[in-house]
């Protein structure tokens, strides 16, 4: 789920996409795919490239187990992040930038250090469906408790309140 812009695609990933194994047969989607990402390799049949803003990100979620998104850029606090795992997707993305204040690795997602790494990780959540199930109710609890509601009106209040001391 992104925007079509190269930097959010890694080259590696078709290739992490077609060598990982499942138990059962893999499906997946791409939402907001266009010729601007450039060569990054064909879509594995299983894999269906939609172009951006072809549906709300919402309906992948409700229908993915994960997020598998290696990106060539950093991303600051990616919102797709907390989209999907708030909608009960485990996270597994790159080991750098907002990645790594949103993914407790191995608890509520996994940070990743290369395409190697994403294969193996991504080859054993799918043979491990109760591990995945369990990481995706701790990444909404995370979420909800970092970014909830509750969360930022206390914050926002704080700032507010520290901003009326300097009038």
């Amino acid at each position: 789920v992104s925007r079509d812009d190269p930097a959010k695609y890694s080259r590696h990933t078709m290739r992490i996409y077609s060598e990982f194994k499942s138990p059962v047969p893999k499906s997946g989607c791409i939402l907001g795919w266009s010729d601007k990402v450039g060569d990054i390799g064909q879509c594995p049949p299983y894999v269906t490239c939609y172009p951006p803003g072809s549906f709300p990100a919402s309906k992948v979620y409700a229908v993915s187990h994960c997020l598998i998104q290696p990106q060539a850029c950093n991303e600051n606090l990616p919102r797709v992040g907390m989209e999907s795992v708030s909608s009960g997707c485990v996270p597994i993305v790159d080991n750098r930038g907002g990645w790594k204040l949103l993914v407790e690795h191995g608890v509520t997602g996994y940070l990743i250090g290369s395409p190697d790494e994403y294969i193996e990780v991504c080859t054993e959540v799918a043979h491990n469906p109760a591990k995945r199930r369990k990481m995706a109710c701790a990444g909404r609890e995370r979420v909800e408790t970092m970014f909830g509601m509750e969360t930022a009106n206390l914050q926002w209040s704080s700032f507010f309140k520290l901003l009326q001391e300097f009038k």
